[in-house]
């Protein structure tokens, strides 16, 4: 009888199974294995402990890899919107529905305000019919270089996001330019110039 209490309380160092991804009841008894911390019934409250922990700090396990998702899908949707932003030729501005340019303003800076009409989704007709629908591209500020009485002009696209979803081209802004007359060319990035308008500067 002496030798079956020792027996049922004999101690040992194993710990209990490892859990993945559920609790399963490690064995009644653990063979002893040198050093002893505690006996057979602790272990079992001990690996009990151990999985019911596991279970609580799953779900914050679970929440960091999605939040590392979203974060990584973010960034590939602005990776991808750098990328697409392109500058744009002669022959899309065409099949969009061509380009004209209004009446220009000065700001409480000076500077000159030129108003660009054209819309890069292909749904307007500026100077001609448009043969091409880009639903999900935007038009972003032009490019404009001011050479003499020369604005040289190239409108720019990317794609669509929540931060702009506008298809129309803002406003030029050409600094502050002297009094006179200034003619516009669409330059297209291989080079070619197209004229597409002129505008007047009163004097102030």
């Amino acid at each position: 009888m002496r030798r079956a209490n020792e027996a049922s309380t004999m101690r040992c160092s194993m710990t209990p199974p490892q859990c993945h991804g559920r609790c399963c009841p490690p064995p009644a008894t653990f063979p002893p294995t040198g050093t002893c911390h505690a006996t057979a019934p602790a272990q079992l409250s001990l690996g009990v402990r151990r999985c019911s922990r596991a279970m609580r700090t799953k779900p914050k396990w679970t929440l960091t890899v999605a939040s590392s998702l979203l974060f990584a899908v973010g960034c590939s949707s602005s990776i991808v919107s750098i990328a697409a932003r392109s500058s744009r030729d002669w022959q899309f501005v065409q099949s969009v529905g061509g380009i004209a340019v209004g009446t220009p303003t000065r700001d409480s800076r000076g500077h000159v305000l030129l108003p660009i009409r054209c819309d890069v989704s292909g749904t307007q007709t500026v100077t001609l019919r448009a043969t091409a629908i880009n639903s999900a591209l935007v038009c972003e500020s032009p490019t404009t270089r001011v050479r003499g009485s020369t604005v040289l002009l190239t409108i720019r696209t990317t794609i669509a996001s929540s931060h702009n979803s506008n298809a129309h081209c803002p406003t030029a802004d050409l600094g502050a330019l002297s009094t006179g007359e200034y003619s516009v060319i669409y330059l297209s990035p291989d080079g070619s110039q197209h004229p597409i308008g002129s505008f007047q500067i009163p004097r102030q």
